[in-house]
C-alpha cells in the first residue's frame, strides 16, 4: 500500500524523525519500502505489508506502528465519537442478517438531501496521492475513510433500495452487474448484500451497478458492516475480483472502528456535501477480540538467545496495544482486537524481537552435538544403497511425487490416490511407480542429444488403500534404475540388482510373475525375496531409441535385511580350473535354476558364469543351447584332473536329472 508521510504527520507528532530515518526504522521491522515518490513537501512511499497484518492497511494503522517504534504518544483519532441510540430499523429502513456466520455485525446510516459535485482539493489530492480515483464527493468520503482507518464503507442510492437491507447469501442463478460493468453469475456460497427485490452488491467486494450513486443521487445509505474473511475470500477467488475492501476484509479489519468508521464519514458527508444524516441502524454483534496469552518471560532467551529485561519487554508489549498483567509464574497479555496477527506466545516472543531490534541480536553459531547415526538404520541403509550406485557410474535425480497422465499402473477399476487440489488434470494423482518419471527424463535428455546416460531415484510411491487404513493410502520406499546408449547392457543392470541383494545378505532371489506395464514382456523379469516378497522387476523398455534398460526395486523388503560387512581374503595361492559346458536345455528351464544347481554341487566350486545362449531348427523341439563356465579351485592345493573329472561328472548326472542334454567341455586352466 501507498502512504503519505504528510498525511501521517497529521496524526502523530514526527518532527522528531526525519523522512529517511523512518523508511530506516520500518526496514528494520520488517516492513521495506518500495517506489519512493517526493512531491513537493510530502514523500510518497510504498510498504511491503505481509499478509497476516491487515491492519496496517491504513494511515491510522502505520501510524500506531510508528509510534510503538519511535516511542512516540499514539495518533490522535481524528474526530469526536457521538454516542447514539441504535437499532434494526430507522426511519423505515429495517436491516436484517440471514448469514450471522459470515457477517456477524452490520451498520449503516441514511443521508438525505446531498448535493453530489467534485471534492474539495485537500480530499482528492490524498486520494489521488495514494492510487485511487476521485469521482464524487460521496464516493470519494468512503475512499477517504477506508485508507485513512483501513475500513472499507459503500455508499448505496438509497431511492433504489426497495424495502430494507438483507445481508444473505446468493441463491442459485442470480445474476449481479457490478459497478465495472461485468455482469456476474452468483452461487450458494457468495454473500451479498440485496433488498426485498434483488442484489445490491457483492458483500465486502463491490456494489452493484444498479444501486449505485449517480449524479442524479438526491439520498445515500451508508454501510459500515464486519465481514468474514475467509467468506470475502471465497468470493473474490470465485468471482476472480480483487478490489480494495476485499483486500482489507480477507486481512482481517478491526472491530472497534466498523462504528467509528461509519461516524467519521457521517461527518465527512456532512461537510462536503451538506445532506443531513440520520441515526444509525444496525444488526448483529462485533465479534470480540483474542482472548489473553499467557507468555513466560524466560521463553525469550529460549528462543531468540538474549536476555530482554521484564521492563523493555512490557514497554514492547504496550507500545502495541497489549495489556498486561503479572501472575508471578507467567504474565497474561491481552492483545488489541486488531492484532488478529498475535494468537500464541511465540507470536509475542516475535513482537518483542522485532522491536527490540534485530540488528540488536547478536549472531552465534548454535553449538550443537552431532552425532554419527547408529549403524544398521534405515539412513545409513539408504545411504549405502547410494553409496554403491554412484561407484556404479548413477547420477541420482530427484523428480515429482505426483504420476504423470495415463501412466497409472493400477488393476482395472481401481483408482490411485488422488490429490485434493492438484496444480493440474496430469497431475491429480499421486505416483505409484517410480518408473514414468524417470523413462521421461532418460526421453528428455535423448531429445537433448544426451545419449549415455544412468540414473537412479530412491523416493516415495503411493497405494490406494481400504478403509481399514485412516489415511486412505500407504506409502513405501522403491528405487528406480534406469540406463541407456553406449553402456547399457542387460548383464550389466541384473548384476547390479543381484550385487545389491549381495550386500544386504538376501539369500537365493527366485524368479516370479512379471507384473509391471512398462516393460517389453519377452526381454523383462521379476525377482522375489525367499520369502515370496517383491524384490525387483527390470527390463527392456519398448519404443524407444536405442536400448533403454530399467528396473524398479521394492526397498522395504530390501531394508528388513542387515549389511554385511565386505570381507576381504588373500590372493589365491594356487591355479583355479575352468571348464567351458555346454547342454542342450529346455526353453522353460530358468538359468536362475541351472546356476543354483551347480554352486551346490561342491564347495570348490567358487563361480559359475552364463556366457552363450543358442537356439538352432537343428535341435530337438523346445530345446536351446547354454554354454556356461565353471571354476573350480581349492583354498589349500591344486587340483589333479581326477579332482576335476569326480566333480564334472556329479554336474553332468545332476544336470542330466533336470532334463538338460550334455553336448561338450572344454578345459581352461589360470
Amino acid at each position: 500500500m501507498r502512504y503519505s508521510f504528510k498525511w501521517l504527520q497529521e496524526l502523530i507528532s514526527l518532527d522528531g524523525v526525519p523522512f529517511p530515518d523512518l523508511l530506516v526504522g520500518l526496514s528494520g521491522i520488517g516492513l521495506h519500502s518500495e517506489d519512493i515518490v517526493t512531491d513537493g513537501e510530502d514523500h510518497i512511499f510504498e510498504l511491503e505489508i505481509p499478509a497476516n497484518r491487515g491492519d496496517l492497511l491504513s494511515i491510522w494503522g502505520l501510524s500506531r506502528e510508528i509510534s510503538a517504534l519511535f516511542r512516540l504518544p499514539g495518533p490522535a483519532f481524528p474526530f469526536q465519537l457521538r454516542k447514539e441510540v441504535t437499532s434494526a430499523e430507522k426511519d423505515g429502513l429495517k436491516v436484517k442478517i440471514d448469514a450471522l456466520e459470515a457477517c456477524p455485525f452490520y451498520s449503516g446510516c441514511l443521508v438525505s438531501g446531498v448535493n453530489l459535485r467534485e471534492s474539495p482539493e485537500g480530499m482528492a489530492g490524498k486520494i489521488k496521492t495514494l492510487g485511487l480515483r476521485s469521482l464524487n464527493n460521496v464516493v470519494d468520503v468512503t475512499n477517504y475513510t477506508l485508507l485513512e482507518l483501513g475500513q472499507p464503507l459503500h455508499a448505496f442510492d438509497a431511492d433504489r433500495i426497495c424495502g430494507g437491507i438483507e445481508v444473505r447469501f446468493a441463491r442459485s442463478g442470480e445474476i449481479l452487474t457490478t459497478i465495472d460493468g461485468t455482469e456476474r453469475k452468483l452461487n450458494e456460497k457468495i454473500l451479498v448484500i440485496a433488498d426485498s427485490v434483488k442484489v445490491l452488491a457483492l458483500a465486502g467486494i463491490m456494489g452493484g451497478k444498479e444501486s449505485e450513486v449517480t449524479e442524479n443521487t438526491k439520498n445515500v445509505f451508508l454501510e459500515s458492516a464486519f465481514f468474514q474473511p475467509g467468506t470475502i475470500r471465497f468470493g473474490r477467488k470465485n468471482l476472480s475480483l480483487e478490489t480494495e475492501a476485499s483486500v482489507r476484509f480477507e486481512r482481517g479489519i478491526d472491530p472497534n472502528l466498523v462504528v467509528a468508521a461509519l461516524e467519521r464519514a457521517k461527518n465527512l458527508l456532512r461537510e462536503v456535501t451538506g445532506g443531513a444524516t440520520g441515526p444509525n441502524v444496525k444488526s448483529g454483534r462485533l465479534p470480540r477480540g483474542h482472548s489473553a496469552i499467557s507468555f513466560h518471560p524466560p521463553q525469550l532467551k529460549n528462543v531468540l538467545g538474549i536476555e530482554i529485561s521484564p521492563e523493555e519487554t512490557e514497554s514492547i508489549f504496550k507500545r502495541i496495544g497489549c495489556s498486561v498483567t503479572d501472575k508471578k509464574d507467567f504474565w497474561l497479555v491481552s492483545v488489541p482486537a486488531y492484532r488478529r496477527d498475535l494468537e500464541t506466545e511465540i507470536e509475542l516472543v516475535e513482537e518483542a524481537a522485532r522491536f527490540y531490534g534485530y540488528d540488536r541480536i547478536p549472531s552465534i553459531l548454535p553449538q550443537v552435538q552431532l552425532l554419527p547415526l547408529e549403524s544398521g538404520t534405515s539412513l545409513t541403509k539408504t545411504a549405502k544403497i547410494r553409496d554403491l550406485l554412484i561407484l556404479a557410474g548413477f547420477d541420482e535425480i530427484i523428480t515429482s511425487s505426483f504420476g504423470i497422465s495415463g501412466t497409472s499402473d493400477s488393476p482395472a477399476g481401481v483408482s490411485g490416490v488422488r490429490v485434493n487440489n492438484p496444480l493440474s488434470q496430469e497431475q491429480k494423482e499421486l505416483r505409484e511407480s517410480i518408473l514414468p518419471a524417470l523413462i521421461q527424463t532418460v526421453l528428455h535428455n535423448l531429445n537433448q542429444g544426451n545419449l549415455n546416460l544412468r540414473f537412479f531415484e530412491l523416493g516415495k510411491v503411493y497405494q490406494a488403500a481400504g478403509l481399514q487404513n485412516a489415511r486412505g493410502f500407504t506409502e513405501e520406499s522403491r528405487l528406480g534404475l534406469i540406463m541407456t546408449g553406449g553402456e547399457a547392457d542387460r548383464l550389466t543392470l541384473k548384476s547390479l540388482i543381484f550385487n545389491l541383494a549381495k550386500r544386504f545378505g538376501v539369500g537365493k532371489l527366485k524368479v516370479g510373475p512379471v507384473d509391471q506395464r512398462y516393460f517389453d514382456f519377452t526381454e523383462c523379469a521379476s525377482l522375489v525375496l525367499p520369502d515370496g516378497q517383491k524384490f525387483a522387476v527390470f527390463g527392456v523398455i519398448p519404443a524407444t531409441k536405442g536400448l533403454l534398460l530399467a528396473a524398479e526395486v521394492y526397498v522395504d523388503g530390501l531394508l528388513n535385511f542387515s549389511l554385511r560387512p565386505v570381507r576381504f581374503s588373500d590372493w589365491p595361492k594356487v591355479p583355479a580350473v575352468i571348464r567351458d559346458y555346454s547342454f542342450l536345455v529346455p526353453e522353460l528351464l530358468s538359468w536362475a535354476e541351472i546356476e543354483r544347481k551347480v554352486c551346490g554341487l561342491s564347495e570348490l566350486i567358487s563361480r559359475v558364469t552364463f556366457f552363450d545362449l543358442y537356439q538352432s531348427p537343428e535341435y530337438p523341439a523346445g530345446f536351446q543351447s547354454v554354454a556356461f563356465s565353471v571354476c573350480f579351485q581349492s583354498p589349500e592345493r591344486t587340483l589333479t584332473h581326477s579332482d576335476i573329472d569326480a566333480m564334472q561328472k556329479d554336474l553332468i548326472g545332476e544336470l542330466e536329472g533336470m532334463g538338460l542334454k550334455f553336448r561338450q567341455q572344454k578345459t581352461a586352466t589360470n
